[in-house]
Parts: C-alpha cells; sequence; structure tokens
C-alpha cells in the first residue's frame, strides 16, 4: 500500500511573489534611464570646434539633437575637434515614440576618450526622445 501523499497548502503570498518577480524583471528592463555622464571630462569641451558623428544606425537624429543642443557637427572627420562615436543597443520595447534602446554616446579628441555618457529612452520621432537628452547632457559640458 502506498502511503498517502499530505497536501500541502500553498501561500497565497507565494504564489504573488512567484508571478510578481518576472514580471517586475520584465518591465525593469524595458524602463528609461535618464542620460548619465559616467566619464566627465578635464577641461570644457569647446562648441566652436566641430563634432565628427560616427554611428551605425540613427545618424540623422543624432546629428538633429546636436544641433538643437547648441552642438556643431561636420560632415567631415578633417574639419573637426571631435568625434562623437554613438552606439544603439537593440530594442527593448516599443511605444509611441519608437523603440526604447540603450545609448552610449563617446567623445573623442585626439584619439583619447574625453567624455562618455550612456542613457535608455525612446529613439523616435518625439520631442523627448534619448538623443536630445544625451546631447543637451553634452552641450552642459561645452563652453563657447
Amino acid at each position: 500500500m502506498v502511503p498517502a501523499m499530505k497536501r500541502v497548502p500553498i501561500s497565497l503570498t507565494l504564489v504573488s511573489l512567484v508571478l510578481a518577480i518576472p514580471l517586475g524583471l520584465m518591465s525593469a528592463c524595458a524602463s528609461e534611464v535618464p542620460p548619465t555622464v559616467t566619464m566627465s571630462p578635464v577641461a570644457p569641451i569647446i562648441r566652436s570646434e566641430g563634432i565628427y558623428i560616427i554611428a551605425a544606425q540613427m545618424r540623422d537624429p543624432v546629428k538633429e539633437s546636436l544641433i538643437q543642443a547648441g552642438l556643431k557637427p561636420v560632415d567631415r572627420p578633417a574639419t573637426s575637434g571631435y568625434a562623437l562615436e554613438v552606439r544603439v543597443g537593440k530594442s527593448r520595447s516599443s511605444g509611441d515614440c519608437g523603440s526604447v534602446r540603450n545609448v552610449a554616446y563617446i567623445l573623442t579628441a585626439a584619439r583619447s576618450r574625453v567624455m562618455v555618457i550612456k542613457g535608455r529612452g525612446p529613439t523616435g520621432s518625439c520631442p523627448e526622445n534619448i538623443f536630445n537628452g544625451m546631447s543637451k547632457a553634452l552641450a552642459s559640458h561645452s563652453t563657447q
């Protein structure tokens, strides 16, 4: 004869936690992160110096956001004092303002890193996209 299995009551709290943790992790992955300067420049960035944009994707929105922030993007590296490498990650979620992505701005001068800014946000055509915020953060460390 097989002994009867004991029934263990499952706590409602335990069930709630088991369901809530994966949902919380999924929503955290797609949440926006404001632009954060992870490496500050030693000296202010000179606005009159041109910034050459190196980007595999989203070059035009980055260029537009730099202009709106009062910086001077240029089309030829020979005429620039700085190079801005823009790294755009994979889409994490989609919304009305485009897909939410990780973005990094890496500003260099004479092959040396000057400044690094990282953030996560919408990359679409809405006025408050991640590129506008990151370009404002870059401009806030500049001087005429």
